[in-house]
């Protein structure tokens, strides 16, 4: 493998590090603001209709179902944070090149910069000298 394409796989890292924070981010920041705009509605409508009104209202019942939601993009969020950073630590080290594909493969679902980055990791990884490097 060249020095070309060491540091390809450099830039790469680096730059699945910032697109994954990004996007880990927008799927915890999101959430969390649409639950607290959610909660401010519920508990506006306790202020004004009074509690017992409230419980009869169809935001008050969704509210726990709007929590649930909440987590799990918030989980999805740390995950993806979670397997864009090992992705980028195993192109550094050439390991685990099935899991840097997968990554990259996941990126093109990414409009717009993860589809340049999956599409230019995938063709960095999959030259054969690139391949060949790791372990």
């Amino acid at each position: 493998m060249n020095s070309t394409d060491s540091a390809n796989l450099k830039s790469l890292a680096i730059a699945f590090r910032i697109i994954g924070v990004l996007y880990g981010l927008g799927l915890i920041v999101v959430p969390i603001i649409f639950g607290l705009v959610q909660y401010l509605m519920v508990a506006s409508q306790n202020a004004t209709t009074g509690p017992q009104d409230a419980q009869a209202m169809p935001s008050a019942q969704i509210f726990p179902v709007g929590i649930l939601v909440i987590s799990v993009f918030v989980l999805a969020g740390f995950l993806s944070i979670w397997l864009c950073f090992k992705a980028a630590r195993s192109m550094e080290r050439k390991e685990n090149w099935g899991l840097c594909i997968g990554v990259s493969i996941f990126f093109l679902s990414l409009q717009p910069l993860g589809l340049i980055l999956g599409i230019l990791a995938l063709i960095v990884l999959n030259r054969s000298e690139v391949r060949q490097a790791f372990t």
